[in-house]
């Protein structure tokens, strides 16, 4: 199954909306909802504590009789960390994760780390206008290039070693140290990008400018 999680964050184009809600069950957090007030796609539940929704979200809620899950507004997870224990206990092999940036950077750091909470259990990235993150651990992957530009490899371990191909400045086993900027903004310059990480963890994040 595949999941696709609306968070509080900046909203999503359109385009990346429809794209990513096609064949997902949605579930949004609190204010997410927001994202498909102006559409057609209605959204499967709604959880949070609604500290953050406004009226009109309140009303769409209750005109097409979408699931609501509510939560106190004293509690020890946020509302995003809920909905995405949701997909993890319906063993959802693919999470989505939409307006996860935002202006509160304690949650957009927050949501970006729930990227390792979900690696291993599920296909995971988050998307927003500009970027696609995926949280990688030692692994060989192959990243469509898909219209972006930038490819950064941003370390979140002492001793990342990475390969890389398809990129214009390709690496063979290149040390990333944790407070080093080495790997950002290389550009993507193949269909395919092909990078190896051989020890390690660390955020790929795919730039559009």
């Amino acid at each position: 199954m595949r999941g696709l999680l609306s968070t509080g964050g900046y909203k999503i184009n359109k385009d990346i909306l429809y794209k990513y809600s096609k064949d997902s069950f949605i579930i949004c957090a609190d204010s997410g909802i927001e994202n498909f007030i102006d559409t057609d796609i209605i959204p499967g539940m709604v959880v949070g504590d609604f500290d953050s929704s406004d009226e009109n979200s309140l009303k769409f809620i209750e005109k097409n009789k979408i699931k609501i899950k509510k939560y106190p507004a004293k509690k020890d997870y946020t509302d995003t960390e809920i909905a995405v224990d949701v997909f993890l206990k319906n063993k959802f092999k693919e999470v989505n994760i939409i307006s996860a940036i935002g202006t509160r950077f304690d949650h957009t750091i927050a949501n970006v780390f729930l990227l390792r909470k979900l690696y291993g259990q599920c296909k995971a990235k988050i998307i927003d206008n500009h970027n696609e993150v995926i949280y990688c651990e030692k692994s060989n992957i192959k990243i469509q290039k898909d219209g972006f530009k930038y490819l950064s490899i941003i370390p979140l371990s002492e001793n990342v070693r990475v390969s890389s191909k398809g990129l214009l400045y390709e690496t063979d086993n290149l040390n990333i140290s944790l407070n080093s900027t080495l790997g950002v903004s290389n550009e993507i310059i193949e269909d395919l990008t092909e990078i190896t990480l051989h020890s390690g963890n660390c955020l790929i994040i795919k730039s559009k400018d």
